[in-house]
């Protein structure tokens, strides 16, 4: 290491980490700052919107109040069939209340009374003076208008869409219809007219930011006031704005005083923008809805500005921090390089030597007074270490051959009676160490019997391996002498329990196979219980006394339990290191696992069932330590063929 790479490195991380905070910083101050600023500029933008709806709600509902006090004087004056005496009160009544457009009084004409002419009165301001028009002439058919057949055909009053009142007002309004009965007999309806015009002018008016603006929908969404004229009437916001489509579907059940807020391209510059809707609301009827646009650029405009400022203050104050460090960097490198150069003769191996630096800061004579022990120490560390190394090689040589033998001792050529046809076998044995406790084994009775078992030996390692060994020689004997399963149970228990100062012990499951009838002889040492599957009905543990281990104590009985082999049934045996098997989380593999695994290779020949199933759980371990031997040992019986 040279005086410059300390200082460089010194600089480097001083200064990177420095950087990386206040990036860090910067970034969670832009953060913050442009969420309260959105949340503010929010909440300004929805109170606009709730400020000029409830305008627009009180013109209406003020409005509303006509037409049931209009009905109501209908519905009790004795002297309403005077239409001279009608069309005074309906006009004194819109000189009355300016804020409207105009008032209508329409009769109905298929009166039960007797034949009745068409009559309706409108008074209306026109270019701010009240006017006159009679909307039974001129073919305008006022009982055709959804203004008064929907009130009359529901017996309810209602405001109706936006519409151009052509032959009556004349301009864009909306109405607001009542009927009247005389009884329960109808006799005509009382209107309100409001015009949009100069509700559509207050809202184009408005200055929203510096380039949005407001707009007027319809309840279906088409547009009754906006910037581009030519969409007025002729386009619907929700194929301007597709992500109002489903907004506008739930429009006539939002609550009163909620707005729709949404984060969509501007439908008149397609920029990116927000868009409040605030829907207007009388009686439980939509009658339009108001809407505003903020373009995000200036959103977040003011923000930007202020980010840009605290960023260039901050690249000077990483600057002036620059030259602090490397000036500290220096002062502290300085006696660090002297000392390297020494460290630098031992680092080539030179051991011998001590290291003498004079130094005036109290940290460096500490390192040196440390390396020094330090290479006392090393020395004496290599001595033991070469010492301890060739230990270790003996043992893992040792190891080694070990493994090498107790693999050689189990059955490793399959399949191992290629000459047979009646039966097929195959078993893996995986140690949780170089050497393992666990072991299998089958050899041939005679001709027509097949012994096999699998057993699990207490401990691990060494000494486990040891009395594996000694007791697969001893079953293997006793089984070839012709004793069945029990007998040969009894007989090696009584052999390794004498002299078994260590109480080691061992459990066995061993079976003899009639390869002519498929009876099978069984008797447990206390091992787990085996499985027999079939085509038909899968995998089922078989009923068997568990007995006690071998090595424990002499003259032990073993109970002899048999069962039966059909053609394609397939005897599965294993140790606990199957059912015990652990994942990251501590659960195991468990004999319900090991059945389901099983019950999805019943197609599979021995090999492929129990690679399957070591698959299983190698993907259940999920990469865990094995923390015991696996063996698993699949017999396949064809019978005669």
């Amino acid at each position: 290491m040279t005086k410059s790479r300390l200082r460089t490195n010194m600089v480097i991380w001083l200064w990177g980490i420095s950087a990386l905070i206040f990036t860090a910083l910067m970034v969670t101050q832009f953060i913050i700052n442009k969420n309260r600023m959105e949340m503010d500029l929010k909440d300004n933008a929805i109170n606009l919107a709730r400020y000029y709806g409830k305008r627009i709600d009180l013109v209406f509902a003020r409005a509303a109040m006509i037409p049931v006090m209009v009905a109501s004087r209908m519905e009790t004056d004795s002297q309403w069939e005077n239409r001279e005496s009608i069309k005074r009160y309906l006009k004194r009544t819109v000189e009355m209340n300016p804020s409207i457009y105009g008032a209508a009084i329409a009769l109905e004409t298929d009166s039960k009374a007797g034949s009745r002419k068409p009559f309706s009165p409108y008074y209306f301001y026109n270019r701010g003076q009240l006017d006159y028009r009679d909307l039974s002439k001129d073919d305008y058919k006022y009982w055709q208008w959804e203004w008064f057949s929907q009130p009359k055909a529901l017996g309810k009053p209602l405001w109706t869409d936006a519409y151009f009142d052509k032959g009556g007002g004349n301009v864009l309004m909306v109405t607001y219809s009542y009927p009247f009965y005389h009884g329960k007999r109808f006799e005509g309806i009382a209107t309100v007219d409001i015009s949009l015009d100069s509700i559509v002018q207050d809202i184009e008016k408005l200055k929203v930011l510096e380039t949005g603006y407001g707009f007027m929908l319809s309840p279906k969404g088409d547009f009754l006031s906006f910037p581009d004229k030519d969409k007025i009437g002729k386009e619907n916001i929700t194929t301007l704005v597709p992500t109002l489509a489903e907004e506008m579907t739930s429009l006539s059940t939002l609550p009163s005083g909620h707005w729709i807020f949404t984060e969509d391209l501007d439908p008149l510059r397609k920029e990116l923008s927000w868009i409040i809707l605030r829907p207007v609301r009388q009686e439980n009827t939509i009658v339009g809805a108001i809407g505003f646009v903020y373009p995000a650029s200036e959103v977040l405009g003011s923000i930007l500005d202020l980010q840009y400022k605290t960023f260039f203050m901050g690249v000077i104050g990483l600057i002036i921090l620059l030259v602090v460090i490397i000036i500290i960097a220096n002062s502290i490198s300085r006696p660090i390089v002297n000392l390297s150069k020494v460290v630098d003769k031992v680092a080539n191996g030179d051991l011998e030597n001590k290291i003498e630096v004079t130094a005036k800061n109290l940290e460096v004579t500490t390192l040196q007074n440390g390396f020094n022990k330090m290479l006392s120490d090393l020395k004496l560390f290599i001595k033991n270490l070469r010492e301890t190394t060739a230990v270790k090689e003996r043992i893992e040589s040792e190891l080694k051959i070990a493994n090498q033998i107790q693999t050689s001792m189990l059955p490793r050529i399959f399949p191992p009676f290629p000459n047979r046809k009646d039966v097929d076998i195959f078993a893996i044995m995986d140690p949780a160490k170089e050497v393992g406790g666990d072991f299998y084994d089958f050899f041939l009775i005679g001709e027509n019997k097949l012994c096999f078992l699998v057993g699990d030996v207490s401990g691990k390692g060494v000494p486990a391996a040891l009395f594996m060994m000694i007791n697969k020689v001893l079953l293997k004997n006793e089984g070839l002498g012709g004793s069945s399963p029990d007998q040969i149970l009894f007989k090696v228990n009584n052999i390794i329990s004498e002299d078994n100062e260590e109480l080691m012990f061992v459990t066995i499951f061993c079976a003899i196979l009639d390869l002519v009838t498929g009876e099978v002889q069984i008797s447990n040492a206390g091992h787990n219980p085996p499985l027999i599957g079939s085509v038909e009905s899968g995998f089922e543990y078989i009923k068997v006394d568990k007995n006690f281990v071998l090595g424990v104590k002499p003259n032990i009985n073993f109970t002899l339990n048999k069962t039966i082999m059909k053609q394609g049934d397939t005897f599965f045996l294993y140790t606990d290191g199957v059912t015990e098997a652990m994942n990251p989380e501590a659960k195991l593999f468990t004999e319900t696992r090991l059945q389901q695994s099983l019950a999805t290779t019943k197609d599979h020949g021995v090999e492929g069932l129990i690679q399957s199933v070591r698959k299983d759980i190698t993907e259940f371990a999920q990469g865990a330590e094995q923390s015991d031997d696996i063996t698993m040992l699949a017999v396949k019986y064809y019978g005669k063929c």
